[in-house]
């Protein structure tokens, strides 16, 4: 019997021939230089509730579509 339910390193899709506009998922860092805004700006909008976000464990996981 296999387990269905995705690990954290499942959502992060790792080709490195996709930028990360075309990932299901980036880290704070990543949105941050897709943005050109600082990662603390970005950590700013997750803690007033702006910017969707999961959080695994300590890793944290943005939808990069969510910021247009």
């Amino acid at each position: 019997m296999t387990n269905s339910t995705p690990t954290p390193e499942d959502l992060i899709m790792t080709n490195p021939t996709q930028g990360p506009e075309s990932r299901l998922t980036v880290r704070p860092r990543e949105m941050a230089r897709m943005l050109g805004v600082s990662l603390r700006t970005i950590q700013n909008w997750m803690a007033q509730r702006g910017l969707p976000h999961m959080r695994i464990g300590r890793m944290v996981l943005l939808d990069p579509h969510a910021v247009q």
